[in-house]
């Protein structure tokens, strides 16, 4: 986010921002925050994804009865049944964490639209 928003720190918008005469909180704020956060977002929802990914080690070392509990034993059992119903929900979540970042970015940026 840092060399983000330093990058971000050079473009011609702040300088018209400020002439207008607009506070340092809400240039940072409004214009700083608003276009430095972009490139994060799609990282963002690909660790979302993994945390969802990372809960069979979690979950089967602490003994939590979830989802990756459910994989775990699924496995072990040969329920394929299961197992792909427990793919496809990990799926969609990944997929959706995905969507949503995208909607996100658009709401910030019109212009990716």
């Amino acid at each position: 986010m840092r060399a983000s928003a330093t990058s971000v720190l050079g473009e011609d918008y702040l300088q018209v921002a400020r002439a207008k005469g607009l506070r340092p909180l809400r240039i940072v704020r409004d214009y700083v925050g608003r276009n430095a956060i972009l490139p994060l977002l799609p990282g963002l929802a690909t660790n979302l994804g993994s945390l969802l990914g990372g809960s069979l080690l979690i979950e089967s070392l602490f003994g939590y009865p979830g989802l990756g509990y459910f994989l775990g034993s699924s496995i072990g059992t040969r329920d394929y049944p299961l197992l792909q119903g427990l793919f496809l929900l990990s799926t969609l979540a990944i997929v959706l964490f995905n969507l949503s970042a995208e909607w996100v970015a658009r709401r910030l940026d019109p212009r990716l639209s």
